[in-house]
């Protein structure tokens, strides 16, 4: 290998550097930083809040209108199965007084 012969004298010396690696994860850290400071974090926040608020809501009326139509269906089984304990009641009684008019 052959070196360069250089014949004259720099005034000043330079030395040529590359950027260290703490420095390169110092500049990324304060990039991150200057991003995160742009971020509306409390808006975002309320924003989280008021949607979770909203679906819970829907939740609720959902499962009360689910409720409601159940408890519906419900009181129309009492009324036919009413009918239907009335209506043979009342188709029986005579046979049922005169049964037991003979066993007395």
């Amino acid at each position: 290998m052959t070196l360069l012969k250089i014949t004259w004298k720099p005034k000043t010396y330079y030395l040529p550097s590359a950027p260290s690696a703490i420095a390169e994860l110092t500049d990324f850290v304060e990039r991150i930083l200057t991003k995160l400071e742009c971020l509306d974090i409390q808006g975002i926040t309320e924003g989280v809040k008021k949607t979770l608020n909203v679906v819970s809501k829907i939740l609720e009326d959902a499962n009360a209108k689910k409720l409601n139509g159940q408890a519906e269906e419900l009181l129309l089984e009492f009324r036919k199965t009413n009918q239907l304990v009335s209506g043979s009641i009342t188709g029986e009684l005579p046979e049922i007084l005169t049964t037991l008019r003979k066993t007395l």
